[in-house]
Order: C-alpha cells, then sequence, then structure tokens
C-alpha cells in the first residue's frame, strides 16, 4: 500500500528521499560510471549505483511496459515525493524526441507533468495581504474631522 498524495499513489518503497548527503561516497570509480557495483549497504553487499536512485528505478519500469498507465503513474508519483518532477519532464522529453513511436505518449505525459507542476506551484502561493479595515479607518477619521469642526463652530459662537 503506497502513500496518497492528491490523485497519485505514492509507492511506500520507493519512496524514500535521495539527495547527495545520503549517497554513499564512491572512491575509485569515475562520475559517469552508473553500472559499477562497488557499493554496501543494506540491500545487499553490493547494490549497483542504478538501485539508489528510486527515479531510475521507475523510469527503468516506464521503460520495461510503456503500455502501462500504472508504471507511468508511480513514475510521477516518485518524482512528486522527491521533488524533482523536472527530472520527469527530461525524461519524457528525451523519450519524446528519440523515439517517434513513443512521442505521442510522451507529449500527453508531459502536459500532465505540467499540470502537477502547475497544481504544486499554487498551493505554495501566498495570498497578498488585504486591509479589510480600510474603509472603516476611513469613516471613523471623518467622522472625527467632523467632531472637530463642529466643536470648534461651537467655541467661536460661544466666544
Amino acid at each position: 500500500m503506497g502513500i496518497w498524495v492528491g490523485r497519485i499513489d505514492l509507492p511506500s518503497i520507493n519512496a524514500r528521499r535521495v539527495d547527495s548527503c545520503s549517497r554513499p561516497r564512491l572512491s575509485g570509480l569515475s562520475h559517469g560510471d552508473r553500472s559499477a557495483s562497488a557499493v554496501s549497504g543494506r540491500n545487499g553487499p553490493r547494490a549497483t549505483l542504478e538501485s539508489l536512485d528510486p527515479i531510475d528505478e521507475a523510469w527503468a519500469r516506464v521503460e520495461a511496459d510503456w503500455a502501462s498507465e500504472e508504471a507511468h503513474r508511480q513514475f510521477v508519483a516518485v518524482c512528486v515525493a522527491l521533488d524533482r518532477l523536472a527530472e520527469a519532464g527530461k525524461r519524457y522529453r528525451d523519450a519524446r524526441e528519440t523515439d517517434p513511436s513513443r512521442s505521442e505518449d510522451a507529449a500527453r505525459h508531459i502536459e500532465t507533468l505540467i499540470v502537477l507542476a502547475t497544481q504544486r506551484l499554487l498551493d505554495t502561493r501566498v495570498a497578498p495581504a488585504t486591509s479589510n479595515h480600510k474603509r472603516t479607518l476611513t469613516w471613523v477619521a471623518f467622522t472625527m474631522m467632523l467632531l472637530l469642526m463642529a466643536a470648534g463652530a461651537w467655541l467661536l459662537m460661544r466666544g
């Protein structure tokens, strides 16, 4: 069972946060070597770099079964959970540009990502501060001015 965010089911097994501080240090490997299996961790004595990033795992499932909407939904859910929608857009854009048979589906998924990103942006929007008491303050000031003028006129007539 996953975690529900909006209409997207976030898979609980791959929704872990992967960032620069949680990645193990790899000595002796080049930056581009993603297939080296020199990492020891909880998943076994030798885990590959591919298995460290849940986005890579989810994208591999999408590429293995492109027609499955569930695979696409899980991939987008992982990207939302990790706050990496831009990376999802990049992968779908690459698929749209490189594979003509997938370009229509990729374009549709890019539109979905744009809607999700817009929703997330609108959710973080802060409403501008409004002054609800401006009209009340104006009437109070006007009334005080009339009272002062009446008091001045009364003093002039008395004296």
